[in-house]
């Protein structure tokens, strides 16, 4: 079993919330529909970031530096 953080669990409870005739491999579906669709518009903002402002790293960008 993955050990998720409280904003994950919290994202998949609200598609819960929202689909309550669905099973959970339904509900799993649409929050993997839900994190790559998230995860595009992530790189897509990165992308246009970069794209204004040379200086600015994807990292920093997405706040994953450690």
């Amino acid at each position: 079993m993955k050990i998720t953080n409280q904003k994950e669990f919290n994202r998949f409870y609200t598609i819960m919330k929202n689909n309550p005739g669905n099973s959970v491999l339904e509900n799993h579906v649409l929050y993997a529909k839900e994190l790559a669709r998230e995860e595009a518009e992530n790189k897509q903002l990165a992308k246009s970031l970069e794209a204004n402002v040379g200086i600015w790293t994807k990292e920093f960008i997405t706040n994953k530096i450690k």
